[in-house]
């Protein structure tokens, strides 16, 4: 039985993709973190945050932060604020993270929305 369904009795409520598309969380003191989505959905997203990142850089202490999500590389990104909801070590070493979408900015949710259904 999976993770979501011990710990809700249910499946997941949003469809997810898995694709990789660049993801900059913030905008700190040593500026921006790039990194990778592992997968999207309409309430959140998976990504790696490979071995060197600490948690205080990404969310500097704020329980929302500002990320920009590069779905199509012609378009401007999506801006949202989304919350850290876990992180597990990797086999490799390396950290995976959740985090749970809270305010879209602009048009980002109805975009985003768009852009899992056309990769599912």
């Amino acid at each position: 039985m999976g993770f979501i369904k011990r710990m809700f009795g249910g499946k997941r409520r949003k469809d997810r993709v898995e694709i990789r598309v660049p993801v900059r969380i913030g905008a700190n003191k040593n500026g921006a973190l790039e990194l990778w989505s592992h997968d999207i959905s309409e309430s959140g997203f998976r990504m790696d945050l490979g071995e060197g990142v600490a948690l205080t850089d990404m969310t500097e202490g704020s329980r929302d932060v500002e990320i920009n999500i590069q779905i199509k590389e012609a378009e401007d990104p999506i801006s949202v604020y989304a919350e850290l909801i876990w992180t597990s070590r990797q086999d490799d070493g390396s950290q995976a993270s959740g985090w749970m979408f809270h305010r879209f900015l602009k048009d980002g949710q109805d975009r985003l929305v768009a852009f899992i259904h056309e990769n599912q």
